[in-house]
């Protein structure tokens, strides 16, 4: 028979009472290094050379994707990181900053990538990795009607889990506790929790028993 997956996650991420939201998909956060090749030049060439990085960026952040998914919206692309020189009076000899890509299912990853490269005038794009990809699940599934029928609430996370793994697999991500607790330093889940949310599992499963076919 098919194989559905719920992910354990916590992701309360909207303004409602615990454990109450389901993912039925997920952004892909994916990164790529980028460089800017500068001449090596004397010092009053610096005006003529670092504009380079400064256009490309520009482009990248006016860049717009003719494809817009139907579930996650448009593709998001941030500026997070940017390095170049070492000394005030030394004409670096590049430019260095990584670009945030929180890609869809309109494109694939090497899709993204390759129409990103085609925006920059300067600059060398280099994905860190093409593995991880955006996730969806119809809203008419089994699997979210079930949840939906028990008193979840379904919404996109903004945020990437081991879902964007499980490619051609139905998946929601739901799970206890707060998404502002994850990755501090006194990370916790209550007790309460938990047991509220072993209730609402089962109660997902024993809703979608009443379905007669889960294809």
């Amino acid at each position: 028979g098919p194989i559905y997956y719920v992910l354990n996650e916590a992701n309360n991420e909207m303004t409602v009472p615990d454990f109450t939201v389901v993912t039925v998909s997920d952004y892909n956060a994916h990164q790529a290094n980028v460089v800017v090749k500068f001449t090596n030049a004397k010092i009053t060439l610096v005006e003529a050379e670092a504009p380079k990085a400064v256009e490309d960026i520009a482009l990248l952040r006016e860049y717009r994707f003719e494809n817009i998914s139907e579930v996650l919206g448009d593709i998001k692309v941030s500026i997070t990181q940017i390095s170049a020189g070492t000394q005030h009076n030394i004409v670096p000899d590049s430019c260095r900053y990584v670009v945030d890509v929180r890609t869809t299912d309109a494109y694939t990853n090497e899709q993204t990538a390759a129409l990103l490269q085609s925006a920059v005038k300067h600059s060398t794009l280099t994905p860190r990795s093409t593995r991880v990809r955006a996730s969806a699940i119809s809203t008419t599934h089994p699997l979210v009607r079930a949840a939906v029928a028990v008193g979840r609430e379904c919404f996109i996370s903004p945020t990437t889990s081991d879902r964007a793994l499980m490619s051609g697999i139905a998946a929601l991500k739901i799970g206890v506790g707060q998404s502002s607790r994850s990755h501090t330093a006194d990370e916790f889940v209550k007790i309460s929790e938990i047991e509220q949310g072993i209730a609402i599992y089962c109660s997902i499963l024993k809703e979608m028993s009443k379905y007669e076919t889960l294809e």
